[in-house]
C-alpha cells in the first residue's frame, strides 16, 4: 500500500502524545522511517502539516458544494469556517492538546494555507474590484486569518449547549468582515478623488503615478 502524508498524519494523530519521538510514533504507526522522512522533517513537523491537512479536507468538501464558486462572499467566508470548524471537532482531543502550539501561530502553514484560502474567497462575484486589491493584500489577509484563529480558540473553549455561543458569534464577526469587505466605500472614495483631481480641486495631475493613472483609464481604444 502506496502511503500518503495524508494517510500517516491521520493514523498519527490517534496517537498524539507531546514527548513522542519519531522513532516510537513510526513503530505505533507501523511506518518505515524512510517513509516518514520522505514526508516530514521531524514529528513536530507532521503535527503542523495535520491542521494543514485538515483545512485542505474542508476546502475540498467546501468544493463539493453546488454553485458555491458563484455564491457570494458572505456564504462563502461562513461555509469555509464552519466547515473546518467540523473537522476540527472530528478530531476534538488531538485540537485541544495541539491547535495553540501547532497552528495557532501567524507563522504557521495552517494560517500560511489559511489566508491563501481567504485571499481566493476574496475574489467573490460581489466584492468590488478595488476591495479585492485591498482585502486580498497580505496585510488585511493576516488580520482575517488571525481573527478567524482566534474565533477557533473560542469555540474551543466554549462548554454551552453545541457549542451555541462561540457559534453565534462567528456568525457576527463573518457578517461584519464581509460587510467591510464588499462595502461600496472603497470604490465611491476611488472615484471622488478622481472627480477632485479632474476638476483641479486636488492640484495632483502632475504627479507621476497620479499622470499614469489618468492615462491609463482615459487613452482611447485603438480603431479596428
Amino acid at each position: 500500500m502506496v502511503q500518503t502524508s495524508e494517510h500517516i498524519i491521520s493514523r498519527a494523530i490517534g496517537v498524539y502524545r507531546e514527548d513522542i519521538k519519531t522513532d516510537e510514533l513510526c513503530e505505533l504507526i507501523e511506518l518505515e522511517r524512510d517513509v516518514f522522512n520522505s514526508y516530514f522533517d521531524s514529528v513536530d513537523d507532521l503535527w503542523r502539516e495535520s491542521y494543514v491537512a485538515f483545512l485542505d479536507a474542508a476546502v475540498d468538501a467546501m468544493s463539493a458544494l453546488p454553485d458555491i464558486d458563484d455564491s457570494l462572499i458572505q456564504e462563502r467566508l461562513a461555509t469555509l469556517v464552519f466547515i473546518l470548524l467540523d473537522v476540527l471537532e472530528e478530531h476534538q482531543s488531538y485540537v485541544n492538546q495541539t491547535f495553540r502550539r501547532f497552528a495557532a501561530g501567524f507563522k504557521s502553514p495552517f494560517q500560511q494555507a489559511l489566508r491563501d484560502q481567504l485571499g481566493r474567497i476574496v475574489e467573490s462575484p460581489d466584492v468590488p474590484g478595488i476591495n479585492q486589491l485591498i482585502f486580498g493584500h497580505n496585510a488585511s489577509l493576516f488580520v482575517l486569518s488571525e481573527s478567524i484563529v482566534q474565533l477557533i480558540n473560542i469555540w474551543r473553549s466554549d462548554d454551552s449547549t453545541q457549542r451555541e455561543r462561540s457559534s453565534a458569534l462567528i456568525d457576527r464577526y463573518v457578517s461584519f468582515w464581509t460587510e467591510i469587505i464588499s462595502s461600496g466605500v472603497p470604490e465611491r472614495t476611488v472615484d471622488l478623488i478622481r472627480y477632485s483631481i479632474e476638476a483641479d480641486y486636488l492640484p495632483l495631475k502632475n504627479v507621476p503615478f497620479v499622470k499614469d493613472w489618468f492615462r491609463s483609464n482615459t487613452s482611447e481604444p485603438d480603431s479596428q
